[in-house]
């Protein structure tokens, strides 16, 4: 991942990481075809090579793109990580070691427990009681505007059933001519 030429926001680096990548897969098939053509576990060839060849490799190529880091530089970042290992494996022990430890609750007296529990039985019944209300409010405000809109559906139809009422049965006075 470190020499993926898809890291790089220039040209130049494209093409230095491309080659380092090439290197590094002809590398992998190297190593491939050596170890599945049956290598030796002790004694092989590759051994003694491997080792005359590991510090000339170190000064041709660098651990990385960008500025190359001696390696004063790499071994300190390995000490950093080692630490970094370390100090989370500690504090992974220690809250496996805190899991183990009882907790508060279970050094409580009977007494203390009781009234633990009496407490959480209190806000249990009181968060009940609490969804209720909320529920009532919630069916109120429901029925609130069912309310209202079936008034205002009632008054609609009151309306215009007296308008067409008065219009198909005109009233008596109306028609009626004048008696003066």
């Amino acid at each position: 991942m470190v020499w993926h030429p898809d890291r790089f926001p220039t040209e130049d680096g494209k093409k230095d990481a491309e080659e380092e990548l090439k290197k590094i897969n002809n590398s992998h098939d190297v190593l491939k075809k050596h170890f599945d053509s049956g290598h030796r576990v002790s004694g092989c060839e590759c051994q003694q090579a491997a080792t005359a060849s590991t510090s000339a490799n170190q000064q041709k190529h660098g651990p990385g793109p960008g500025q190359h880091k001696r390696s004063d530089d790499a071994e300190a970042e390995a000490r950093r990580r080692d630490a970094e290992r370390r100090s989370k494996a500690a504090a992974e022990e220690s809250a496996r070691k805190a899991a183990e430890q009882p907790t508060p609750q279970q050094q409580q007296t009977p007494q203390e427990h009781y009234q633990y529990a009496q407490r959480k039985q209190d806000e249990l019944k009181w968060n009940k009681i609490r969804w209720q209300i909320a529920a009532g409010e919630g069916a109120l405000f429901i029925a609130i505007g069912l309310f209202g809109n079936v008034g205002f559906g009632v008054k609609a139809w009151w309306h215009d059933f007296t308008y067409q009422w008065e219009r198909d049965h005109p009233s008596q006075q109306q028609s009626a001519p004048d008696a003066n």
